[in-house]
C-alpha cells in the first residue's frame, strides 16, 4: 500500500523488523513506552544516504523547484526563496513526520541539506553546521565560481504568521552578531555575501534575506 496513509511508527516498525534499523535496549522510555532506533552499521547508512540523493535528483519537479530556490539564493531574493520552499514543503512534507520525539529544527535542516544536494549544479561548496565567527552556522553555499555566499541560519516556530517573520529575523540578527560572514566579507574573491534567516511551521515558512556585501 502506499506508505502515505500509514502512520510513521509503521514505517520506523518496518525497518526495525527488516533489519535496516536496530533498538537500543538501554535507552527505554517507559514513561512514553518507546526506545530509541539507530543504524546499525556503515554499509546501511550509506544505503541510505544513496537513496535519499537518488530521490532528490531524480524526482523532476523537485530538481526544477530546487533549481529555483538555489538560483533565488545566489539572488538575494528572498521572495523567490520562500515562494519555491512553501511549495516543497507543501508537496514533500507530512504533519506525520513531527510525530517523532527528534528536534523539529533538526527535521527542517535535513530536508534543506537534501534539497541543496539536488542543486550542486550551481553550488561550488556546501558546508553544514560550520564552524564560522563565534558559533556553528547552520549551513553556508557558494556559487559555482565562488563569487556569491549565502549563509542560511534556521530556525522552527509552533506558533504560525508573524511569529515565523520574527524568528526569521532574529536569525539574520544571529548571523550579523556571531560573525557567520567575517571570513567571506573579507575575501577579495567574494563578490556576493547574503544572510538568510529562515523560519518554518509546519508545512510554510517566512523567509528574510540581508545583503552583507
Amino acid at each position: 500500500g502506499d506508505l502515505q496513509n500509514h502512520d510513521i511508527n509503521d514505517f520506523w516498525t518496518l525497518l526495525l523488523y527488516t533489519g535496516y534499523l536496530t533498538f537500543d535496549p538501554l535507552s527505554y522510555n517507559p514513561k512514553n513506552d518507546e526506545y530509541s532506533l539507530y543504524i546499525p552499521n556503515e554499509e546501511i547508512r550509506e544505503c541510505f544516504r544513496l537513496k535519499i540523493k537518488d530521490f532528490y535528483r531524480n524526482n523532476s519537479v523537485m530538481k526544477a523547484s530546487t533549481a529555483e530556490l538555489v538560483k533565488g539564493l545566489f539572488e538575494g531574493d528572498a521572495e523567490k526563496v520562500q515562494d519555491n520552499l512553501n511549495t516543497l514543503l507543501g508537496k514533500y512534507v507530512s504533519i506525520r513526520d513531527f510525530s517523532v520525539n527528534a528536534p523539529k529544527e533538526n527535521y527542517y535542516h535535513g530536508f534543506m541539506n537534501g534539497l541543496l544536494v539536488n542543486g550542486t549544479s550551481f553550488i561550488e561548496e556546501h558546508k553544514s553546521n560550520f564552524e564560522s565567527g563565534d558559533g556553528y552556522v547552520d549551513i553556508i553555499i557558494a556559487s559555482k565560481n565562488s563569487d556569491t555566499v549565502a549563509i542560511l541560519e534556521l530556525k522552527q516556530t509552533d506558533k504560525p504568521f508573524g511569529a515565523r517573520l520574527i524568528a526569521a529575523q532574529k536569525a539574520v540578527e544571529q548571523i550579523t552578531e556571531k560573525g557567520y560572514a567575517t571570513v567571506y566579507m573579507n575575501d577579495p574573491l567574494v563578490r556576493n555575501v547574503y544572510a538568510y534567516g529562515i523560519c518554518f511551521h509546519k508545512k510554510s515558512c517566512s523567509v528574510v534575506v540581508k545583503k552583507m556585501k
